[in-house]
C-alpha cells in the first residue's frame, strides 16, 4: 500500500508540474471519490477516463495557446 501511495503522489505532483490549470486537483478528488466506493481500486494504477476528462483538458488549453502564441 505504501508504494502505491507513493506512485499516486508521484502522479498528482507531475500532472501539477506539467499542465496548466487545476485539472490535477479535480483528478485527485473525482479519483479518491471513486477509491471510496470501489476499495479494490489501486492508489498507483491511473484511471485514465478520468485524466483524460481533468488533466487532459488543461493539456489541450496549453497546446491551443502555445499554437497561438506561434502564430504572431
Amino acid at each position: 500500500m505504501t508504494q502505491e501511495l507513493l506512485k499516486y503522489m508521484s502522479t498528482i505532483r507531475t500532472a501539477a508540474k506539467r499542465h496548466v490549470g487545476m485539472g490535477w486537483k479535480a483528478y485527485g478528488q473525482q479519483f479518491r471519490l471513486r477509491l471510496a466506493v470501489d476499495p479494490g481500486t489501486r492508489f498507483d494504477k491511473i484511471d485514465y477516463e478520468l485524466w483524460l476528462l481533468y488533466v487532459g483538458r488543461s493539456m489541450q488549453g496549453a497546446v491551443e495557446e502555445r499554437v497561438m502564441i506561434s502564430k504572431c
